[in-house]
Formats: structure tokens, sequence, C-alpha cells
């Protein structure tokens, strides 16, 4: 199979796995497998390459681009492989535009962080108390690592 037969058979795949519908937002949805985290994919080809199902999108509408670059999208909805809602952008400007649209990690609040602090500290004075008991070695202090 020659390189132009391998495009064309990436093509016709990723055409069977499409809707024909636009969503009222104009998205073109993915019908075929879907990541953990929402996304299109096509994950078997002749040389075992994986296959982000958008990133293919914006590669047969807009042609190669680097692999550095990240396919974002405009319309924050990780199935849709519409090229009009999609752009490369780097690392950087992808998780300004994720913090931006709240997606990805929450941080902590103090309170939730204070909790895992104290079952972390709990959880290491066990460890420590059983390690003693179980050379029978007496107890004074904890070491300055179980504190932390």
């Amino acid at each position: 199979m020659n390189i132009e037969e391998y495009k064309e058979m990436r093509i016709r795949c990723f055409n069977m796995r499409v809707s024909k519908r636009k969503t009222k937002n104009g998205c073109i949805l993915w019908k075929g497998s879907i990541t953990k985290n929402g996304y299109g994919g096509l994950f078997r080809w002749l040389n075992g390459e994986r296959l982000l199902a958008h990133r293919l999108a914006y590669e047969i509408e807009f042609g190669y681009f680097d692999r550095k670059f990240h396919i974002c999208h405009k319309c924050d909805n990780p199935p849709c492989v519409n090229p009009q809602h999609l752009y490369a952008g780097t690392h950087q400007e992808n998780m300004r535009d994720v913090a931006l649209r709240g997606r990805g990690r929450k941080p902590l609040r103090n309170s939730i962080r204070s909790k895992i602090k104290r079952k972390k500290v709990d959880i290491k004075h066990a460890i420590v108390h059983n390690i003693y008991s179980d050379y029978e070695v007496q107890t004074v202090s904890l070491p300055a690592w179980a504190t932390r």
C-alpha cells in the first residue's frame, strides 16, 4: 500500500465514524471509540499508531501539522471533530484555555487540604507505632518525617 492509498483508507475509516448531522452548536460528533477523557479515537492502524479523531480531522482539513502542537477545541466538546471548531496551539496555550474554561483538575480548598494533611499524619503515626511495636522499641518521640 502506498502513502496515497494509506491516506485514503484513513479518511474512509474516519468518515465511517462521524455523525452526518451537526448539533445545534455546529459540532460534528465522533461515533467511534471514545477515550477516558471523552475524545474520539482511532486505535489500530497498519503501522500501530494511535490517533485521536480531532487530530485526524484537523489533518484531513488543513494538512500535515507539527506533532508538537495540540489540537484544541473552540467548542469545548471533546468528541467534536468539526475542523472549524479546532485550532492548533502550544501546550501553554492549551493549558491556559483549560484553566479559562474551568476544565482539568480543580484546586483543593484549604479545608480539604488540611483534612488530607491530618489524615496523612495519622497514617504516618500508625505506621511508625506499628514498626516500633514490632521490634519492641520504646517510642519516646516520632522521627521528623512522621510529623510532616
